[in-house]
């Protein structure tokens, strides 16, 4: 299975516990929890969905099947969020008591700065240049 970070669209930077995530061409930001950063670390690295959940069940314990449940979920997460891309399992909702929420991987999702982290810098800004858009009823040049 081929799963990879949705670059050049997506950027992130870890740091501490977390690491955040950014959609460029989305213009969304997120936060990744603690729990969740080696799995991303590890997609970043070329992970396969086995190789994340058998790091995950070493770490958490459980059977396979929740560790399995868990990595799903989060994969679909991620994909749905356009962060990963690839050949995806379909989810699976971890058991009940598998792990408690605050182990599971999260992501918080943040909108507040999407016009301005979805601004083209070239072709959507006003002669002062980024971070100015171009007002909506200003045509752009011609090309």
């Amino acid at each position: 299975m081929n799963i990879r970070i949705n670059t050049p669209d997506v950027i992130h930077e870890s740091f501490d516990n977390e690491s955040v995530i950014v959609n460029l061409r989305l213009g969304i930001y997120f936060s990744l929890n603690e729990a969740g950063l080696p799995l991303w670390e590890q997609i970043g690295g070329g992970a396969s969905e086995e190789q994340l959940c058998a790091s995950w069940q070493e770490k958490h314990g459980g059977t396979a099947e929740d560790a399995q449940a868990v990595v799903r979920t989060f994969l679909y997460e991620l994909h749905q969020e356009q962060l990963i891309a690839g050949d995806l399992p379909e989810t699976v909702a971890p058991p009940a008591g598998a792990t408690s929420p605050a182990d599971r991987p999260a992501l918080q999702k943040f909108t507040d700065l999407q016009d301005l982290l979805a601004l083209d810098p070239v072709h959507d800004v006003d002669e002062r240049g980024w971070p100015h858009a171009r007002p909506a009823d200003d045509a752009a040049p011609a090309a």
